[in-house]
Formats: C-alpha cells, sequence, structure tokens
C-alpha cells in the first residue's frame, strides 16, 4: 500500500512509476506531474494495482473533455485528466501526465463512467491522457490507480 502524490517524476531512463507483481496492490498515484520518462509515465505489470483499467479519452477541445471507463456497477473512481506540452510528446501511446487539469468522482452505472468535464488552461497543440483510481465508495479512499490513458492531442 503506498500513495505517491504531488511530486515531479520525468527524465528518467525508463519508467517513471513502476508498479509490479500481485501483491502490489492498493497503490494510489495522485496529482503528480509524470512525463519525458523513457518508458511508460505509469506501468503496471503482473497484476500490480489489480491491473486497474484506464479511462478512454473519447473528445477534446480546450473548453471541453470526455471520455469513459468500464467497470462493475456501483464501483466509485477518481478520474485525474492531465494536459502534456506538444514539444514533449512523440506520439499517442508515449504521452503522459504532465499537468493535471482536473479530476471528478464518476461512479460506473450500466458498466461504463461517463466523464465529461468542462476545463480552462488547455491549448490547441496538447495531449490530453487521463487516470482512474479506484475509490473505497462515493467520496472514499483512493485505492489502485491505472496508467494513463492514450493520448488525444487538441486541435479546436
Amino acid at each position: 500500500n503506498l500513495s505517491l502524490a504531488m511530486n515531479n517524476i520525468y527524465g528518467n531512463t525508463f519508467d517513471g512509476v513502476l508498479v509490479s507483481g500481485a501483491a502490489a496492490v492498493n497503490n494510489s498515484i495522485l496529482s503528480n506531474s509524470i512525463f519525458f520518462n523513457g518508458g511508460a509515465g505509469i506501468l503496471l505489470t503482473d497484476g500490480g494495482n489489480d491491473g486497474q483499467i484506464a479511462p478512454t479519452v473519447d473528445s477534446v477541445s480546450t473548453t471541453r473533455i470526455t471520455g469513459s471507463l468500464s467497470g462493475t456497477e456501483g464501483e466509485w473512481y477518481r478520474v485525474q485528466i492531465f494536459k502534456n506540452a506538444a514539444s514533449i510528446v512523440t506520439s499517442a501511446a508515449t504521452v503522459q501526465g504532465q499537468t493535471l487539469v482536473t479530476e471528478v468522482e464518476v461512479e460506473v452505472v450500466g458498466g461504463v463512467a461517463s466523464i465529461d468535464e468542462v476545463v480552462s488552461g488547455v491549448i490547441v497543440g496538447d495531449w490530453i491522457t487521463m487516470t482512474a483510481t479506484k475509490l473505497t465508495g462515493q467520496g472514499g479512499t483512493p485505492t489502485n490507480t491505472s496508467q494513463f490513458s492514450t493520448g488525444v492531442q487538441v486541435t479546436t
């Protein structure tokens, strides 16, 4: 059990944060600035954090970001939305989480939690990613954090 929060994690040769092994669970990775690492920003392997699924970024603009997260009915998650400067991104698959934009708690209804947030401070060219951290209920304790979602670039 680990809580990793409000750190700058960047410029590593390999992954920024590695959570590995079935015994490595209940590790919350929240509100960090994770970017420009040689590997993944957050990498879950061999059952780390129970293999928590990352959200999907569905659409992005300078004022609104939408996405979704698959899960079990009634589960609650804290979804954090990050922006990344275009100058540090090499591909959609390697985008990490440079700057936290906002966060929201969502509930899984019908197998999916919907994410729909009005945002500010996002500009054309930024890349958007999300993480999902399972909660012990609405407003509950954060447990397992996912890897970063695939990035989507802001074009409007």
